[in-house]
C-alpha cells in the first residue's frame, strides 16, 4: 500500500499594521529618532555649510594676500620712481631756496594736545599726551635758555641758505614737502618730508592715500640750522619698504654691516655713524621708557651728555662711536609692537677719515 507524502504547511506570518500610540503615551518630539533618509538630508546641508565657510575663508586669504603682493609691488614701483628722480641731473636753480618755516612749538603742542585727567596726573613731569593716546614730552613755547660758551648751544649744524642740490629740484617740484633723502644701503633709501605727524602716516610722497605712508620728519624737529637732533619716523612694514628692515639693528653685528646714515637735505649732504638702538616702551610709566623725542636741542653741554649717557644705558645695540656736545644727532623711529624701536647717529666730523663710508654705495 502506497503510503500518502505528508504534505508541509507553512504559515506565513501576518503583517501587523503599526498601531499609533494614543495620545497620552506619545513620545516627545525630542526622543522621536528622524527617518534614514531626513539624515542623510542633513548631512548633505551640513556638508553645504562647511564646504561654504572654507569657500569664504579661502576667498578672503586669497583678496588679502593680493592686496598685500598689490600694495608692495604699488609701494617698490612708486619709490622706484622716486629714486629715479632723486638721481636725475637736475639744473640747479639760481636764486636761494628758503629753509621750511619752524612751526610755532607752542601751537604744535596744541593742536596734539587730548589730555585724560585719570592717565595724565600719574604721568611724570614733562610729559603729556598725544591724540593718540601717546606720550609726548611737553614743547615749551620758547626755545631752552641758552648758555654762552656751550657746543651744545652754538653750533649751527645744517646749512640752509645755500642753493638747491641738482638731485633734490625734480623731487621739490612735485612735493613741496620735502626736506631730504635717506640713505642706508640694503636697508632704505627713500625721500623724508616735513609736515606734521598725522598726514604721511597714511598717505605716500604723492598725496595718494597708503597704508605705507611717507618717511616724515617730526613736527616738533624741524630742519633748522640750529636743529642739534632730527627726528625721522616711518612705518615697520612686513613687506620690507619703509623702515621695515631697520628692525634687524636689534640684531648684533647689524651695525658693523651698516654703519652710516647719508641724509641728503635739499642743501647739503650729510653722513652719520649709528652709535645706539634701544627699544623702549610707549607709555612712559613703564620701566625702560626713554624720552628720545623731547630733544630738537640741549638747553647746554650736561644736557647734551646726560642724553647721550641714557641712551647708551638703554641700547640693546652700542657701537664705539664717540659723542661730544655740538655733534649733530639723527634719530630714526618706528612701531615695534606696542613699543619703540629707536636707532640714534652721530652725524661725521669734518676730521674723520673717508674709510668710513666703505658700506656706502651708490644712490
Amino acid at each position: 500500500m502506497r503510503r500518502k507524502k505528508k504534505r508541509t504547511i507553512r504559515y506565513r506570518p501576518v503583517r501587523r499594521e503599526r498601531q499609533e500610540r494614543p495620545a497620552h503615551r506619545a513620545r516627545p518630539a525630542m526622543w522621536t529618532r528622524p527617518a534614514r533618509r531626513d539624515r542623510r538630508s542633513l548631512q548633505r546641508a551640513r556638508l553645504k555649510l562647511i564646504r561654504a565657510a572654507l569657500v569664504a575663508v579661502l576667498a578672503v586669504s586669497v583678496s588679502l594676500t593680493v592686496a598685500a603682493v598689490w600694495r608692495t609691488f604699488a609701494t617698490n614701483r612708486l619709490n622706484a620712481q622716486l629714486q629715479s628722480l632723486h638721481t636725475a641731473d637736475g639744473a640747479a636753480p639760481s636764486a636761494e631756496i628758503a629753509a621750511p618755516p619752524m612751526q610755532d612749538f607752542a601751537q604744535a603742542a596744541d593742536s596734539d594736545r587730548s589730555w585724560q585727567s585719570a592717565y595724565a596726573s600719574e604721568l611724570p613731569e614733562g610729559i603729556r599726551l598725544m591724540g593718540g593716546g601717546s606720550a609726548v614730552a611737553a614743547v615749551a613755547a620758547a626755545e631752552p635758555a641758552r648758555t654762552v660758551g656751550n657746543a651744545a648751544t652754538t653750533t649751527a649744524y645744517h646749512i640752509t641758505d645755500a642753493q638747491l642740490l641738482p638731485e633734490m629740484l625734480k623731487l621739490s617740484q612735485a612735493n613741496p614737502d620735502l626736506v631730504g633723502w635717506l640713505y642706508i644701503d640694503g636697508v632704505v633709501n627713500l625721500p623724508v618730508v616735513y609736515r606734521d605727524n598725522e598726514y604721511y602716516l597714511t598717505h605716500d610722497f604723492y598725496g595718494h592715500h597708503s597704508k605705507a605712508g611717507t618717511l616724515f620728519l617730526d613736527v616738533n624737529h624741524p630742519l633748522t640750522e640750529d636743529a642739534a637732533n632730527l627726528l625721522i619716523h616711518g612705518h615697520d612694514m612686513t613687506d620690507g619698504t619703509m623702515f621695515g628692515l631697520l628692525i634687524h639693528y636689534q640684531r648684533g653685528g647689524y651695525i658693523d654691516k651698516h654703519p652710516v646714515i647719508k641724509l641728503s637735505t635739499l642743501w647739503d649732504v650729510e653722513r652719520y655713524a649709528v652709535f645706539a638702538v634701544l627699544r623702549t616702551p610707549v607709555d612712559p610709566r613703564k620701566d625702560g621708557f626713554v624720552n628720545y623725542y623731547a630733544h630738537p636741542t640741549f638747553a647746554s653741554d650736561a644736557d647734551f651728555c646726560a642724553y647721550i649717557d641714557t641712551l647708551r644705558r638703554h641700547a640693546l645695540q652700542t657701537a664705539d662711536v664717540d659723542v661730544q656736545p655740538g655733534d649733530g644727532l639723527l634719530t630714526l623711529t618706528t612701531c615695534l609692537g606696542d613699543d619703540r624701536l629707536v636707532v640714534v647717529a652721530r652725524r661725521l666730523r669734518e676730521d674723520e677719515p673717508a674709510s668710513t663710508d666703505r658700506q656706502e654705495g651708490q644712490t
